[in-house]
């Protein structure tokens, strides 16, 4: 497994694939796993001893592209594998069975989102993967039916739909109690706050969110934005908004794991507007710390939520906006979306997903 993700601070999609191989690990005790890291910082999931890490370059760009080009494919034959998995998007030829998953196609669908240079080297990349690799693990139908539009060549046979699940550390709190009050100080969030998590970058569409939170905040005083995560590709006017908005807008950058369940559950509402999503995955955290969610009906984000959040059009402030004030003004739909989240949220499980994976991997193995 191509295990770059073994380390301390994971983005979105390498938190998934460490969650992905515990499970996998976990759930098939007679599969010997192996995940090749590099850098110095490597950690393993320590969830079963059949999983193995192994680190096959250093950090740096020499050491990325070592490890992409020359590494994988040499620690392939030296391990013996059966099949390679990539979990982000692109695998050299590595003389096996191969494998990768497809978060989203935003890098293809709208390039204007990311930054140039970095999107056409993981274009030519991705789409050089699909030519040579076995199958494709794509995380929703949304971004199946995306890939296959896009690449109408590719065999839908190939593709696969295994969905993503929160982490087992999301879960109802009590937000009187000493995790959510601790954040609460940490950050210094005084009152009733909207929530968004995630990198603030163009797909997720903050500044409508802004325009709406601003209406919000002159119907209610003292109501705060909290905006939880990393600062992404021009971002600037962004930012040069929220400070516009005093201090009811806080910028916390990227917020650790574990403090994110008391971050949802002190939370009036998870608000998440995205013009795209491969799949979404504050949705279920949130859902499963039965916080309410206002999402975008864009891209993955109803198939993810189901019946359990209030959708609106992401181009539409006052769609937004109004969505946003009822769940804080209508007290019987937020205890009935806090209720539904969990239910939802659990449909989801690393578990079944590895299952998934793992009869996938199987049929290509075998077959």
């Amino acid at each position: 497994m191509d295990g770059r993700g073994f380390h301390s601070r994971r983005t979105g999609m390498e938190e998934a694939a460490f969650r992905l191989y515990g499970a996998l690990a976990e759930g098939c005790p007679g599969v010997d796993f192996v995940a090749w890291t590099r850098g110095a910082d490597s950690v393993p999931p320590a969830v079963a001893p059949n999983l193995r890490v192994r680190r096959i370059a250093g950090g740096g760009l020499l050491g990325a592209l070592l490890y992409f080009h020359r590494r994988l494919a040499r620690a392939a034959r030296e391990d013996r594998v059966d099949l390679v998995h990539g979990p982000y998007h692109a695998l050299p030829a590595v003389g096996c069975r191969s494998v990768i998953t497809v978060h989203d196609l935003g890098f293809v669908l709208h390039p204007e989102w990311r930054p140039r240079r970095g999107d056409v080297y993981l274009r030519r990349l991705f789409e050089a993967s699909l030519l040579r690799v076995d199958g494709v693990v794509a995380v929703s139908e949304s971004t199946r039916r995306e890939l296959l539009g896009c690449y109408p060549r590719l065999d839908p046979a190939r593709v696969r739909v295994v969905h993503e699940a929160p982490g087992p550390g999301f879960r109802p709190l009590d937000p009187g109690g000493p995790e959510v009050q601790g954040v609460r100080a940490r950050y210094g969030i005084r009152g009733d706050y909207l929530l968004f998590v995630g990198t603030v970058e163009a797909r997720k569409n903050l500044g409508t969110l802004l325009g709406a939170f601003a209406r919000l905040a002159r119907r209610w005083p003292g109501l705060a934005l909290v905006v939880a995560g990393a600062r992404g590709w021009r971002s600037e006017a962004v930012y040069r908004e929220a400070r516009s908005l005093g201090g009811s807008v806080i910028l916390t950058g990227r917020v650790p794991e574990v403090e994110l369940p008391a971050l949802y559950a002190g939370a009036a509402c998870l608000a998440l507007p995205s013009h795209h999503e491969g799949f979404g995955l504050p949705v279920l955290e949130a859902m499963a710390c039965g916080t309410p969610v206002v999402c975008s009906r864009a891209g993955a984000l109803p198939e993810v939520a189901g019946e359990a959040a209030l959708l609106v059009d992401p181009l539409d402030e006052d769609d937004l906006a109004a969505a946003l004030g009822t769940v804080l003004q209508d007290t019987e739909l937020a205890v009935r979306l806090r209720r539904a989240g969990p239910s939802r949220a659990g449909e989801f499980s690393w578990a079944r997903s590895a299952q998934a994976t793992m009869a996938f991997f199987r049929e290509l193995v075998e077959g």
